[in-house]
């Protein structure tokens, strides 16, 4: 991995950047009014920026250091409670999209519990047998992500007819795409992969 992410504080900085152009691209294609889906992911727009925000300022609340372990400076800390955010904002899209007739993307709730499950698993101090499967668990789970986002990207032009709105929807996809990356290039990272 480059060293631009050997520090978490660039790490972070990134996060928050790609919410940052998201909500950007997102609230400038509500040129039809504000739906229920556009208001979900204005809120998961937000929990990015925020989340990022506190890696690079590396500033975690009491509460939440449970979710860093081995601290904000850990590339593994860092990559275990991204884990933790990217799952429950997978388990919110696809329930949203469960409730609203899409019911294939019942496996993004799947894939979020899991990424939650692992991440959690992971995070323990007390090392088990699972543990040794978690790193390996967890690849599979963004390489799946990363799969999902993809073929999402590509067919996104069946889904919406104006231009601009797609053209927006393309960089917010793309935006996604490169954050499920970015934690995937993280499990590669030798010093991370020997704390599984």
């Amino acid at each position: 991995m480059g060293s631009f992410f050997d520090n978490t504080r660039n790490w972070g900085l990134t996060i928050a950047a790609i919410g940052v152009v998201g909500l950007a691209f997102l609230i400038v294609s509500m040129t039809d009014g504000v739906t229920s889906l556009e208001i979900v992911r204005v809120f998961t727009g937000l929990f990015y920026v925020a989340f990022g925000i506190l890696i690079a300022r590396r500033a975690c609340p009491g509460f939440m250091t449970r979710l860093f372990p081995m601290g904000m400076e850990s590339k593994f800390g860092c990559l275990i409670a991204h884990s933790f955010m990217v799952g429950l904002v997978t388990v919110v899209v696809g329930l949203y999209n469960v409730i609203e007739g899409a019911y294939a993307a019942a496996i993004l709730i799947l894939l979020g519990l899991a990424l939650m499950g692992t991440g959690h698993i992971s995070a323990m101090p007390k090392r088990t047998k699972l543990d040794r499967i978690m790193w390996p668990a967890m690849l599979a789970i963004y390489f799946i992500l990363m799969v999902y986002e993809i073929v999402l990207f590509f067919d996104l032009q069946n889904y919406y007819m104006d231009s601009f709105i797609l053209a927006s929807t393309y960089v917010r996809t793309g935006l996604e795409i490169l954050m499920v990356l970015i934690s995937f290039i993280y499990l590669l990272d030798p010093e991370v992969r020997t704390k599984f």
